[in-house]
């Protein structure tokens, strides 16, 4: 099986060790990186032509891992129509793209898999195609940024400042330099969007997911949590409720008691809830270099094991509805903290007017 790898970032390198270290049978040939520095001790053909990639017949797949949205969705995209199987931990593209790049895929009788883009290190899109095949899926919720729930872990449980969290994520490769999509909310939109999609058979678009990013907290009001022995942690959430759907992602204040309260640092755990299961939970690493290396690689080996999904997006018909709850928030106004009474997201932003600063309370805490 010979593949080739775009990027040689901190995925990239990851992924190119443990094929040369474990998988024999997977021959790295080429490595796309115009950075020098990155490609010292590589012994496979590094260059900085694409198109030699595409024009090789003996390449059989793509291995995408250069991150972004422009350069990455051209290079899946033209590797797919070229006949060539994708791998990549891309959810910026896969959820963008999602249906586009799905078709394409289809029509070229090609793979493209993404098993990185969610969970970093767990395995959980691919057993979840299963569960969504056998059963009717009604909601999806969990902790699935690594990157946040480290800074929100740091500030929380060992009383650092928020800066100085965000400082030490982003010197433990947690947190991307270069953009805040992590802190903006983008990245866990986009999980959440790859999950609705395979839960409910439908491809949605990101523009209807609510998102409340967590860096519009203030430390005023994150101070204010934990002077009551509380935390945040934040969430993707999406259920299903007839033709209508909830797609949010949101700062969400708990108890020291509930069971998402000990779910720490790079850790991530989502759960899905549906017909025939009622509950199931996947936990693990959300971030670093090997745990999502590997997750490229159990894609490569259902490649080379002509491991096929028999999933299709069969629906058209669902609608997003953000208003379907009704929440009580903790809203930081002037220099003052609220809770509100239930209300849904469209009435918050309604009778609190110009509100930026809001946590949504999890049950019945006291705040």
């Amino acid at each position: 099986m010979n593949v080739a790898i775009l990027g040689l970032g901190i995925v990239g390198k990851g992924v190119y060790d443990l094929i040369e270290k474990n998988h024999k049978g997977i021959t790295v040939k080429y490595v796309l990186e115009i950075d020098e520095t990155k490609t010292v001790g590589v012994s496979s053909n590094v260059i900085t032509d694409y198109e030699i990639i595409l024009n090789d017949p003996n390449i059989d797949t793509v291995i995408e891992l250069i991150g972004g949205l422009t350069f990455a969705y051209d290079a899946i995209k033209k590797a797919l129509e070229a006949g060539k199987n994708v791998v990549t931990a891309n959810k910026a593209v896969i959820s963008k793209h999602f249906k586009e790049l799905t078709d394409i895929a289809n029509e070229n009788n090609v793979l493209l898999l993404y098993e990185a883009s969610v969970g970093g290190g767990i395995i959980v899109l691919n057993p979840l195609y299963t569960i969504s095949n056998n059963n009717c899926i009604d909601s999806v919720k969990g902790i699935m940024s690594g990157s946040t729930n480290y800074v929100l872990s740091k500030f929380f449980l060992e009383d650092m400042s928020l800066e100085t969290s965000l400082d030490e994520a982003f010197k433990n490769g947690f947190l991307e330099t270069g953009n805040n999509d992590d802190m903006d909310g983008l990245d866990v939109l986009r999980k959440i969007n790859i999950l609705s999609s395979i839960s409910f058979h439908q491809h949605f678009d990101e523009i209807d997911i609510h998102v409340n990013p967590l860096s519009s907290l203030t430390s005023k009001l994150m101070n204010y949590v934990k002077s009551k022995n509380l935390l945040i942690k934040y969430f993707g959430t999406s259920y299903k409720v007839l033709n209508e759907v909830v797609i949010k992602v949101e700062p969400v204040i708990l108890s020291s008691n509930n069971p998402y309260s000990n779910i720490n640092y790079e850790a991530n755990y989502i759960e899905f809830k549906g017909a025939n299961f009622q509950h199931m939970a996947f936990e693990g690493i959300g971030a670093g270099r090997y745990p999502t290396a590997q997750a490229v690689v159990y894609d490569l080996t259902k490649i080379k094991g002509n491991m096929k999904e028999d999933f299709i997006f069969n629906r058209n018909d669902l609608l997003v509805n953000n208003d379907l709850d009704t929440n009580r928030y903790l809203i930081e106004q002037g220099n003052t903290f609220k809770v509100t009474e239930e209300v849904s997201l469209t009435e918050l932003h309604k009778i609190y007017k110009n509100v930026r600063c809001y946590a949504r309370i999890e049950g019945n805490v006291n705040v």
